[in-house]
């Protein structure tokens, strides 16, 4: 029986590395075979028996050898971990069906036709003039007709219906989002009222210091009152 240095020296694999075409060979590390591509560069290798044969297989490619790294076990061909599943196939976008919609009312170069895709069927223009809306299988659009232009309406994210021909809004248009950093609008005020729910009284006309003749200020003052105010004097009047 050939020792575990001779079997080193021999080539597990008949056909070379996938990555760089070098030999892989056969290591054995602290009781535990695996294989090594002979490149010092590759990175190249699976866990294995003593025979050079893969002990476990990727369920997510179905061909690949696993591989022992510092972040768990991963598939030497794929790269998928240990314990992936494959990626459920998701439907791919079909081509036009013959029968058309007729011209594109944007553009006016391009036809219309119906397409599938993931999320279900849609209309979109030959020319890829940017027009496009949900619709059934017949091509009939699910936001309705255009108020406007009697166009297909399409369906924004919020919700909202907008024309993909004019782009007039069919309801109230959303408000734009607030830009990061945007000072909020300031807040109305309540009407002025005192304590005891009686109206504040109308404040007083303009008027000037006796003093020093400069415009006096219109305080309302705790007693429900209104009276003047100069600041350069630290005066008070009655209003």
């Amino acid at each position: 029986m050939p020792s575990t240095e001779e079997r080193e020296a021999q080539p597990v694999m008949e056909e070379p590395c996938p990555r760089c075409g070098s030999p892989v060979v056969l290591r054995y590390w602290k009781g535990q075979f695996f294989t090594k591509c002979k490149n010092a560069g590759c990175a190249f290798g699976y866990d294995a028996d003593n025979r050079g044969n893969p002990q476990a297989r990727c369920a997510a490619c179905g061909t690949g050898r696993m591989q022992t790294t510092g972040r768990g076990r991963v598939c030497a061909d794929c790269g998928a971990a240990e314990g992936a599943r494959p990626a459920p196939e998701r439907p791919k976008a079909e081509a036009a069906r013959p029968e058309g919609l007729g011209p594109c009312p944007k553009c006016g170069k391009g036809q219309l036709a119906v397409r599938a895709g993931a999320y279900g069927t849609f209309v979109s223009c030959s020319e890829r003039c940017g027009l496009t809306y949900s619709s059934d299988e017949a091509g009939v659009p699910e936001g309705g007709v255009c108020k406007a232009c009697k166009g297909p309406v399409k369906k924004t994210q919020r919700g909202s219906r907008v024309c993909a021909v004019c782009g007039t809004w069919q309801d109230e248009r959303p408000a734009a989002p607030r830009a990061l950093g945007e000072p909020l609008p300031p807040a109305p005020r309540p009407p002025a009222a005192s304590p005891d729910g009686a109206p504040r009284p109308p404040a007083p006309k303009p008027a000037k210091c006796p003093r020093c003749a400069q415009p006096l200020k219109a305080v309302f003052t705790r007693r429900q009152k209104w009276a003047y105010r100069c600041d350069p004097c630290q005066a008070w009047y009655d209003a």
